[in-house]
């Protein structure tokens, strides 16, 4: 078993690592592991639960939740976690964000990869507003 280190998980576990350990200590590693992965889960579903009430308030309908925020289940692709009338919504909470991605003094900040398409970044009420404007 191979574990990368993130700000949310353990630090890397290798198996020739556990080779000397005892039963116990393994066990006690996978517990911990298995902890860490149920505490990354309730943060992402709290967030996702957190947008569905704000949608829902911003006057949405048909606001739904997939559940375990997999897509599949509301007969999506597996990387939709919220439907919102008909725009698809991948939630994602990070503990930072990059600073090249905060707003600063601008209302948007744009970005995209070599050859590939732009993506913009803005408030959620300023989305709200945009959407609510378009004919």
């Amino acid at each position: 078993m191979q574990v990368k280190k993130t700000d949310q998980y353990p630090t890397k576990i290798c198996r020739s690592k556990l080779e000397n350990r005892s039963k116990e200590e393994i066990q006690k590693l996978q517990q911990d592991w298995d902890k860490s992965m149920a505490n990354s889960k309730q943060k992402g579903t709290g967030y996702e639960n957190e947008l569905v009430k704000k949608l829902i308030a911003a006057g949405f309908k048909g606001v739904k939740r997939a559940w375990g925020s997999d897509g599949r289940s509301l007969g999506q692709a597996s990387d939709v976690d919220i439907v919102a009338d008909k725009i698809k919504i991948q939630a994602k909470r990070r503990k930072t964000i990059p600073k090249w991605l905060s707003l600063g003094n601008c209302d948007v900040v744009m970005f995209r990869e070599d050859r590939g398409i732009t993506f913009v970044v803005m408030t959620f009420d300023d989305w709200v507003r945009c959407l609510k404007d378009a004919p």
